[in-house]
Order: structure tokens, then C-alpha cells, then sequence
């Protein structure tokens, strides 16, 4: 990701690869289904984090196909390395500028990445160049806080104890308005047929209390909440479950839905 995106060290990219996963793995799969990868195919995923997508293409590609994960965040690259089988090419790199030739690859996949790049259609365009003719992208933008429950109540609750100018990369996280901007984005950068739809799953996760602080240390917000005294965590803690009593279990865990939209485009 960019300069300005989701920027963790790596003591966090190890737990984003624990904790992120518990509701992210769905989305992985649902994204490489619409990119329709196949055997031989080069495939480019973009903002790779911790390779939650990039791991699923090996076997999709087949041993003539390749792969290639990129990402500004060096940790989450070499933490993706550690994770994902051998073969897999990894680049340190910035959506908007990428070391790679045009028309490199038959398929780019953007996991929850185009939300945070500084400069949107820069980063589309440079996807559109190192695609063949005819090339596919496939990208996931979040669905609105809304639609986002666990997501929304974190967001609320850290809003309350942080402050609306602290805590407004939850809603850059989280866009209002994803479906545009992926279609209009796509469109102004080239691609021709665009297909926006939604996806959504149904995430079984700890019991708040454990679960929220070790899923927000994960993450590039993990700062701003160790920052906080000890009291404010606590009431972010208690926040965010009073937001999310719907959807806890008697048992305390969480049965909660996430929903994103999914960019298909060519």
C-alpha cells in the first residue's frame, strides 16, 4: 500500500495474520472466485498483506502459472513470505508505482487496498498497465459501516475516547460510498466492463473482551488504542460489546456478518 495506507510493524503483522484472518479468509476466497484465475495464468495480487489471498493462487495457477504478491508494508511482505508456499515472487512496491513491465499479468487482485491509496486512480491505472489485453481485475472494497457491525461498533468506540480527527481513518477504512468508488474508478482508469456485486459472510469470533484489543493491536490503529490509558481502553472495550449485545452468543462469542463489495473488471 501507499505511504499513507495501512502501515503496521511487524510484531502486528504477525497478529494481523492470526486475528484478521477470522474474518477475512472468506472475502479471500470470494475475490479469487470473481478473478476466475486459471492454470497457467500470472497473477498479481496488490496489497497482499500478509498473503491471505496470494497463498490460494498457487494451487489455482498450477506449477506453469505464477504468482506474485505485492505491498509497501515490508512486514507484512516478509510475514506473508513466511506464511505462503514456495514460488510465490514478493515485491515491496506501492500500488502506484510497481516494478513490473506492461501487459505482465493475466489477473491483478486487490484485497481491501484500493480504499487506502493517496492517490485512487493512480493506483488503478497502474494495475490497468501491467495487464494484458483483455486482462482481468477483481478488488474488495469494505461495504458501509452499516453492513459492518463488529467493524463499526470498534470504530464508534474508539471514536468516543480518541476523537473524530484521531480515529477518521476507521471510515477511510470503511467508505460509505466502496461501490463507487471502485466502479467509477475502474471506469475513469481504463477498464471497460465492470461489474460491482456484494458479498457477505458470517464471522464466529471470541467473546469481545478478549477478542477486540488483540484484533485492534493487529491492525494499523493498534497505536492509537495502546496510547489510551488503561481506563479509556476499558471503556472502549465495554463500548464496543454494548454496540455488538445483538450479535454476541450466550456464551459471550460473536456471531457477526461482514459484507464487501467486489470489483470484477476488464
Amino acid at each position: 500500500m501507499s505511504n499513507e495506507g495501512f502501515q503496521i510493524a511487524a510484531a502486528a503483522a504477525e497478529r494481523y495474520e492470526h486475528h484478521v484472518s477470522r474474518f477475512m479468509l472468506a472475502f479471500a476466497d470470494a475475490i479469487i472466485d470473481a478473478g476466475t484465475p486459471t492454470t497457467g495464468e500470472a497473477v498479481l495480487d496488490v496489497a497482499c498483506g500478509t498473503g491471505f489471498v496470494t497463498r490460494r493462487l498457487v494451487e489455482r495457477v498450477g506449477a506453469t502459472g505464477r504468482v506474485v504478491g505485492a505491498d509497501l508494508n515490508g512486514a507484512m511482505v516478509q510475514a506473508a513470505a513466511g506464511y505462503c508456499p514456495p514460488g510465490i515472487k514478493w515485491v515491496t512496491a506501492p500500488a502506484e508505482a510497481m516494478p513490473f513491465a506492461d501487459g505482465e499479468f493475466d489477473l491483478v487482485l486487490c484485497q481491501q487496498g484500493v480504499q487506502f491509496f493517496p492517490d485512487t486512480l493512480a493506483g488503478l491505472r497502474e494495475m490497468r498497465r501491467v495487464l494484458r489485453a483483455g486482462g482481468r481485475l477483481a478488488a474488495t472494497v469494505w461495504a458501509p459501516m452499516s453492513e459492518n457491525p463488529f467493524m463499526e461498533a470498534q470504530a464508534l468506540a474508539m471514536r468516543s475516547e480518541a476523537g473524530n480527527e484521531a480515529t477518521a481513518s476507521f471510515w477511510k477504512a470503511i467508505p460509505p460510498d466502496g461501490d463507487r468508488l471502485l466502479a467509477d474508478t475502474a471506469r475513469d482508469a481504463g477498464f471497460t466492463t465492470i461489474e460491482v456485486h456484494r458479498v457477505s459472510s458470517v464471522a464466529e469470533l471470541p467473546p469481545v473482551e478478549e477478542y477486540l484489543q488483540a484484533q485492534l493491536a493487529a491492525t494499523a490503529w493498534g497505536p492509537l488504542f495502546a496510547g489510551l490509558a488503561d481506563d479509556a481502553q476499558r471503556r472502549v472495550v465495554e463500548a464496543a460489546a454494548s454496540h455488538l449485545a445483538a450479535h454476541t452468543n450466550t456464551d459471550g462469542t460473536l456471531s457477526v456478518h461482514f459484507t464487501s463489495h467486489v470489483l470484477v473488471a476488464s
